[in-house]
């Protein structure tokens, strides 16, 4: 099975929450400086480690599907896999270098954030990487 996750629930500062299926596309409409990009990158950060300071959104709860396992298999089949001095292999990609014990502890326990798995589930693209066409 491929590894999923999402977000199921975001609350936002000013207490309105906003619950999602797993399968949801998300468009984020608004007027500058409503919080559309505040929104995504604090998402991101959160998903990475939940203590990182907000702004925006007071909370974000994210639900998965797959095992560690599935994650591992999935992360190995996209990556280049390395022995260096521990035991168990790293897995290298574009913008990441994971342990493969590391895969287990994080995917297990996602509500303390999945650290250096969310480079592999979330690309944040900075309004300057973004590209417009009229």
């Amino acid at each position: 099975m491929e590894p999923k996750l999402w977000i199921n629930k975001i609350k936002f500062s000013d207490n309105s929450i906003i619950h999602f299926d797993n399968d949801d596309i998300v468009v984020l409409v608004g007027p500058n400086n409503a919080g559309k990009s505040a929104t995504l990158k604090e998402a991101s950060n959160y998903l990475i480690s939940p203590k990182t300071p907000k702004k925006v959104v007071k909370s974000i709860s994210f639900s998965k599907i797959g095992t560690s396992s599935d994650v591992i298999n999935f992360v190995e089949s996209i990556s280049i896999k390395e022995y260096r001095s521990n035991p168990e292999p790293y897995y290298s990609g574009l913008g990441y270098g994971i342990y493969k014990p590391h895969i287990e502890n994080w995917w297990d326990d996602i509500d303390n954030g999945i650290s250096g798995l969310a480079s592999v589930f979330v690309k944040y693209l900075h309004c300057c990487d973004q590209s417009y066409q009229l």
